[in-house]
C-alpha cells in the first residue's frame, strides 16, 4: 500500500468524515458518511466549499486561498437541503508532497438536532474517542476560536480608526469650505449692512432688501451645515457651561422683542420663575433652541403674545431637575398634514396664511438635533387658527457650588449709539479689514488696521495704552493669533485689553480654546453689526446722540460687571489720560478728575433711562433684572463697607465700578455718581476714601430705590 493511501485509512480511523480536496475545491475521494451525505458518485462533481456555508472561521470566505489560511482552526459548516452539518480541521497534503487539502472531522451534532426532525444517526456515524486526541483537538479549537476573536478585534478597531480618520477629514473640509464661503459672503453681508446707513428708495431700496435676506439664508444654510456636522462627530462634556435659567430665558426674549415690537407682538414668561439653582448643560444648544422657536413664532405670527415657559419637573433626575421648555403663539397654526415632515430639512410647514414668511426651513430640524443632543424629544400641538406649542423636556444638571456662571451682556443698544475707543483689528484679508473697519468707524470707534500679528504686537509694543480693544483673526499666517497672545500679554499695559478672536468656528470647542487663551471670546464672521455692538458694549463707553438719553444708555448685567471690572475700570482710566481726555462722556470726566462735589442738577432718580429700557425689553423683563440688581446689591454694598474699612483698594475699584454702572442704569444717578466718585478716587492712586461717605450714599440709593420701584408698579398697570 503506498503512502498517501496509508494515510487515508488511518485518518478514517480517527474521523468518520473524511475528505480529499483538489486545488480546484472539488471533492475528489471521500469517507462512505461523507460521500453519501455529498451524494458523491463517479458521476457527480461536488466542490466542497461550495456545498457548505461555514460559520467558522469567521473570516473564511470560502475559497482555496483562505481555507490554506485556516489551516488547523475550527470549521463549522452546514447544508439545509441535505440537513447535515460538519465539524472538523483542514489539513495541507502539501506536508506530505501532494496537491491539496483534506477535511477530517464528525457530523455537528448541536446544528444537526437543532434543525432537523430526524437525524438518523448512529453510534457508527462518530469514532472511538481517543482521550489524548479529544483533548489536542479541544485545545486547537479553543486556540483557533481566540484567535478568531482577536483578528476580529483587530479589523474592528482598524475599521473604527477609519471611520474616525474621515470623520475628522470632513470635519476638516467643512471648516475649510465654509470658511472659503463665509469670506466673500462677508464682504455681501457687511456691504448691505453698511448700505443701509445710506438712504436708499424705490427698486434700490427693494434690490438691497431681496439681497440682505437671501444672504441671510444662505449663512442659515452655511451655519445648520456645519452644526449638523459637528453634532454627528461628537458631543463633548467641555461643552457644558453653569447659567442660571431666569438669564438664559430673558436674554432669549430680549433678542426676539425688537422684531416682535415691529409686528406689535407682546412676549411674556409663563411657568416657575427665579429658579432657586443654578444649572449645567450645552448652554450653546439649549439658547440656540429657544431662539430659533422664538424667531419662528415671531415670523408667522402677526398679532398676540408669545410665551416662553420653563418648569421644573421634580426630582427624577438625581443630579438636577427635568425641566419643561414651551414656546406658545397665538399666529395661524399649522395644517396637519404638514406637522408630520415640519422637523425635516428644508420643510417649511408653510400654509396659505403664512405664504408671506419666508426662510430655509432649517431652524425646526436644527431644534429637533440640538434637543435629542441635550437628551430630550421636541413635540409640536398645532391647529389652523388656533396658534401653536412646541415643548421639550430635558435634564439640566445641578451647576458645582461656586462654578462661574456663563452670563450674557443683557446689552440694549441703540442704532443711534456710539462708542468711544479705539480698537486695533488685525486680520490678514485685505476685504475683511476694509469691510471690518468700516463697520467699526459706523459705530464710531476709532479704528486702526494691521495685516499681521507681527505688526499687531509691534503696535502695542510702541504704545499699548493708545488701544481699549483688539479684534484678531483668528487663522492668520506666519505668528498665529494664539502665539500673538503669548507676546502681548509680555507687553506692559497690554495685559488688560480686551481681545475677540474673529472666526468661522464658533462652537463650544473654539469658545472654550479661546477662554483657555485669555481672550475676551469670540466674534463669528461674517462679523454681524449687531454682533459686534455686543461685545463693545462690554469693553467701551457708549455715548448717545440723543440728547435725552442718560449717559449709561447700557444695560449692565450684574455677573458680567463682576469678571475683571476692576482690571477693565484701570485700563479704561489709563486709555483717557493717554489720550488727554478727549471724547469723554460726563461720567468719564467725573471719573478721570475725582472730583468729590456732588454736581448741583444730581438728583436721587432719573426716570429717562426706565422709560427708555421698558420701551426696548418691556416691563416683565426690566422687572426681572431689576430684582437681581437688588438682590445682589446688598452682598456689593457690604464687600464696599468692608473693603473701605480695610483699605482694599482692588476691591474697592471693582465693587463701586459694578455698583456704580448699575445704579446709572437703572436711573438711580446720585448713588450711581457717589459711586463713580470713590471708584475715581482708588483708581487716582492717592488717599482711599473711608466709610464715612456710605451713609450719604446710603440715603441717597434709599430714596432713589423707592421712586424707582414707584415708577415700575405704574408701568405694570399701563
Amino acid at each position: 500500500m503506498n503512502k498517501p493511501d496509508l494515510f487515508w485509512g488511518e485518518l478514517q480511523k480517527l474521523f468518520t468524515l473524511v475528505g480529499q480536496i483538489d486545488s480546484d475545491g472539488v471533492l475528489v475521494r471521500a469517507s462512505p458518511l461523507l460521500a453519501d451525505k455529498c451524494r458523491l458518485d463517479s458521476t457527480s462533481t461536488v466542490k466542497f466549499f461550495e456545498h457548505f456555508k461555514f460559520k467558522r472561521p469567521t473570516l473564511f470566505d470560502g475559497s482555496m486561498v483562505s481555507a490554506k489560511e485556516a489551516v488547523g482552526e475550527l470549521f463549522l459548516g452546514f447544508s439545509e437541503d441535505l440537513g447535515f452539518a460538519i465539524r472538523g480541521q483542514i489539513i495541507d497534503y502539501a506536508e506530505m508532497g501532494l496537491e491539496g487539502l483534506c477535511f477530517v472531522g464528525v457530523p455537528w451534532l448541536w446544528w444537526i438536532e437543532e434543525n432537523t426532525v430526524d437525524s438518523a444517526l448512529t453510534m457508527s456515524d462518530f469514532p472511538a474517542h481517543d482521550v489524548q486526541m479529544d483533548q489536542l483537538f479541544f485545545m486547537s479549537t479553543q486556540q483557533s476560536m481566540v484567535d478568531d476573536l482577536q483578528a476580529l478585534n483587530a479589523q474592528l478597531k482598524s475599521a473604527k480608526q477609519e471611520v474616525d480618520r474621515a470623520n475628522e477629514a470632513r470635519q476638516k473640509y467643512f471648516h475649510h469650505v465654509s470658511h472659503e464661503m463665509r469670506t466673500p459672503l462677508n464682504g455681501v453681508i457687511s456691504s448691505l449692512s453698511l448700505m443701509s446707513d445710506f438712504k436708499l428708495e424705490g427698486k434700490l431700496l427693494e434690490y438691497a432688501e431681496l439681497a440682505s435676506k437671501s444672504a441671510d439664508r444662505l449663512l442659515e444654510v452655511i451655519n445648520f451645515t456645519l452644526d449638523t456636522a459637528s453634532l454627528e462627530s461628537h458631543v463633548s462634556e467641555a461643552d457644558n457651561s453653569a447659567f442660571c435659567l431666569d438669564d438664559l430665558i430673558n436674554e432669549c426674549l430680549m433678542l426676539a422683542r425688537p422684531r416682535a415690537l415691529e409686528k406689535g407682538l407682546e412676549l411674556g414668561r409663563s411657568g416657575e420663575r427665579g429658579f432657586s439653582k443654578n444649572y449645567s448643560s450645552r448652554l450653546k444648544l439649549l439658547r440656540q433652541v429657544l431662539s430659533n422657536l422664538l424667531s419662528n413664532a415671531v415670523k408667522f405670527s402677526q398679532s398676540g403674545t408669545i410665551t416662553v415657559g420653563a418648569l421644573s419637573l421634580g426630582s427624577d433626575y438625581p443630579q438636577g431637575d427635568m425641566v419643561e421648555f414651551t414656546v406658545s403663539d397665538q399666529g395661524p397654526g399649522i395644517p396637519a398634514d404638514a406637522i408630520e415632515s415640519l422637523f425635516e430639512p428644508f420643510s417649511t410647514g408653510l400654509s396659505a396664511a403664512t405664504q408671506h414668511a419666508q426662510g430655509t426651513g432649517l431652524g425646526l430640524n436644527i431644534v429637533e438635533r440640538f434637543v435629542e443632543a441635550l437628551g430630550g424629544e421636541v413635540s409640536v400641538e398645532s391647529s389652523v387658527g388656533s396658534g401653536t406649542i412646541f415643548s421639550f423636556t430635558i435634564p439640566l444638571s445641578f451647576a458645582p457650588e461656586g462654578a462661574v456662571l456663563k452670563s450674557s451682556s443683557m446689552a440694549i443698544v441703540q442704532e443711534t449709539d456710539e462708542f468711544s475707543g479705539t480698537v486695533l483689528l488685525v486680520d490678514g484679508r485685505q476685504l475683511n479689514r476694509q469691510l471690518n473697519g468700516k463697520l467699526l468707524e459706523s459705530l464710531g470707534c476709532n479704528v486702526v488696521i494691521a495685516d499681521s500679528g507681527e505688526k499687531a504686537v509691534a503696535l502695542l509694543q510702541s504704545n499699548a495704552k493708545a488701544f481699549d480693544l483688539l479684534i484678531m483673526d483668528a487663522d492668520m499666517p506666519s505668528l498665529s493669533c494664539f502665539d500673538a497672545m503669548r507676546h502681548i500679554f509680555d507687553i506692559s499695559g497690554a495685559a488688560n485689553i480686551p481681545i475677540f478672536a474673529l472666526t468661522p468656528r464658533c462652537g463650544p470647542g473654539e469658545q472654550l480654546k479661546v477662554e483657555h487663551a485669555g481672550m475676551a471670546g469670540v466674534l463669528g464672521e461674517p462679523l454681524l453689526a449687531d454682533d459686534l455692538r455686543d461685545a463693545l458694549l462690554l469693553h467701551l463707553p457708549l455715548n448717545s446722540r440723543d440728547t435725552e438719553a442718560s449717559s449709561t444708555e447700557h444695560l449692565v448685567d450684574i455677573e458680567t460687571a463682576d469678571t475683571g471690572a476692576g482690571s477693565a475700570a484701570v485700563s479704561d482710566h489709563a486709555a483717557m489720560v493717554d489720550k488727554g481726555g478727549t471724547n469723554m462722556t460726563e461720567n468719564e470726566k467725573l471719573l478721570a478728575v475725582g472730583d468729590d462735589n456732588m454736581p448741583q442738577d444730581t438728583v436721587a432718580f432719573d426716570c429717562k433711562p426706565i422709560n427708555r429700557l421698558v420701551r426696548e425689553v418691556g416691563i416683565v423683563v426690566l422687572d426681572s433684572l431689576v430684582d437681581k440688581f437688588l438682590g445682589e446689591s446688598t452682598d456689593r454694598w457690604e464687600s464696599l463697607r468692608k473693603a473701605m474699612a480695610e483699605q482694599e483698594r482692588n476691591i474697592i475699584i471693582r465693587e463701586a465700578h459694578t455698583l456704580g454702572s448699575a445704579c446709572l442704569t437703572f436711573g438711580l444717578e446720585a448713588a450711581g455718581v457717589s459711586f463713580r466718585q470713590i471708584e475715581a478716587a482708588a483708581l487716582s492712586g492717592g488717599v482711599l476714601p473711608t466709610t464715612d461717605q456710605l451713609p450719604a450714599i446710603s440715603e441717597q440709593l434709599g430714596l432713589g430705590i423707592r421712586e424707582l420701584q414707584q415708577l415700575l408698579s405704574e408701568q405694570r398697570l399701563k
